[in-house]
């Protein structure tokens, strides 16, 4: 096995391992167990429609970046837009 051909695989393992395995397009209703259309492994069907770790790493900064910044700015009045006070003609209801 070349060095190319070793890391190309390798390449293609660490891609299902992040972002998940995919059955193929063309393939038919989703079956218990299906061929991975990447790496080739017999994987079940939970494990080509379940979680990721790219989504949950994705979550994971959305919410560690709503706790450090985002919940310390002032909401948007749903009238007028403004954050904070709300302008002097705002009576607060969004119609």
């Amino acid at each position: 096995m070349s060095e190319a051909n070793s890391m190309d695989c390798r390449v293609v393992r660490l891609r299902c391992w992040w972002f998940g395995h995919e059955q193929h397009p063309q393939d038919s209703a989703p079956p218990d167990e299906a061929t991975c259309m990447h790496c080739g492994e017999y994987v079940p069907y939970s494990a080509m429609v379940g979680d990721t770790r790219h989504h949950r790493a994705i979550d994971f900064l959305h919410r560690f970046w709503w706790h450090i910044f985002g919940r310390w700015l002032p909401h948007k009045c749903p009238a007028c837009g403004e954050r904070g006070k709300c302008k002097p003609d705002c009576d607060g209801i969004p119609f």
